[in-house]
């Protein structure tokens, strides 16, 4: 996956010197453009040719799908000429960004759609001086490497951040609201696992990474936010439009870690910045109180033991009230 990101990295960087677009009168429809063959189509049978290139032809004023030809020429002289058989039904054609390497004796032709690095890949074999066609299959060098970001901070690896986001491009189309919510997702899933294996230190410096994750993604794309934290990520999930029943219950178990180790000075602002995004989460009052509590803070514990009673209530769950919130409350000895 990773060979396809530098292809395009290297196309985009030296297309011109590759890229040779023939003259043609105004009134021409027909458009022509060549691509010289990767270093490692060296090996391919020539055929009486000097070196091989890709040529494509395409009528820029109509529907007609584009064509792709190898050929083969001695010093300016075309030799021969044989047409690919792309399949179109397999994959868009796109002259502007194609590329081309060989692999195994095959030739891999590259096409990327317009505005996006999502790139088809059709397979073809010469042999006898004809193509044939073998398969189809496509890739998405952005996609893999957000995906592939998010993967190695779940895991706890965070240090290829730059190598990555460097391989990320139109990022607009991939870095979204779905996208945020899919790592944050992810995240819990993995901290929640820690926890219960009793770990509830990496279960909160894992999840804060992913937090941050988020925050790094969104300023590739211009979303720069200098709130302090915990508003900053809340404020930016929300300019995001992530899903709120995503983001909401992963930042209040960020806060129980917290408050698991003792950490109730962080964890309160965390409670409070849930409570602030979703004020009927009941259990956010239970922890802010419990937290206010340990800190000595006892009658803003009580207000926010009150919510927590009040919403549990309303939910008919008022059998699943602590009996420390009683206590606290005054309703027992």
């Amino acid at each position: 996956m990773r060979r396809l990101s530098q292809v395009w990295k290297l196309l985009s960087v030296n297309a011109i010197a590759y890229l040779a677009i023939a003259v043609l009168p105004s009134n021409a429809q027909l458009q022509e453009t060549t691509y010289d063959m990767g270093k490692n189509c060296h090996q391919l049978p020539k055929f009486g040719a000097d070196s091989l290139s890709v040529h494509f032809k395409w009528d820029s004023d109509s529907m007609k799908p584009a064509q792709a030809f190898l050929r083969g020429t001695k010093g300016d002289r075309l030799i021969w000429e044989r047409q690919f058989p792309w399949e179109q039904g397999k994959g868009f054609l796109n002259p502007a960004k194609a590329n081309s390497d060989c692999q195994d004796g095959a030739i891999r032709l590259y096409s990327q759609i317009p505005f996006s690095a999502f790139t088809y890949v059709q397979i073809f074999r010469w042999q006898n001086q004809q193509l044939s066609y073998i398969s189809s299959t496509s890739e998405d060098p952005s996609a893999e490497a957000v995906d592939r970001l998010i993967e190695q901070v779940a895991q706890g690896k965070n240090d290829a951040f730059e190598d990555e986001a460097f391989g990320i491009f139109y990022p607009h189309n991939y870095i979204n609201a779905a996208k945020l919510a899919e790592a944050i997702a992810i995240g819990l899933k993995v901290t929640l696992q820690l926890y219960q294996q009793g770990n509830p230190l990496e279960a909160a410096q894992r999840l804060k990474k992913m937090f941050d994750l988020t925050m790094s993604l969104t300023e590739i794309i211009g979303k720069s936010n200098q709130s302090p934290l915990p508003q900053k990520w809340v404020e930016t999930w929300k300019d995001m439009a992530v899903d709120p029943s995503i983001y909401v219950p992963a930042l209040n178990d960020y806060g129980f870690f917290l408050q698991e180790l003792g950490n109730h000075q962080e964890a309160i602002p965390i409670f409070r910045s849930v409570i602030s995004a979703d004020r009927d989460r009941n259990v956010a009052y239970l922890n802010l109180g419990d937290s206010l509590w340990a800190q000595g803070n006892r009658e803003q514990a009580k207000q926010n033991y009150r919510s927590y009673e009040r919403l549990t209530i309303k939910a008919q769950m008022q059998s699943s009230i602590p009996v420390r919130v009683k206590e606290r409350l005054g309703y027992t000895k």
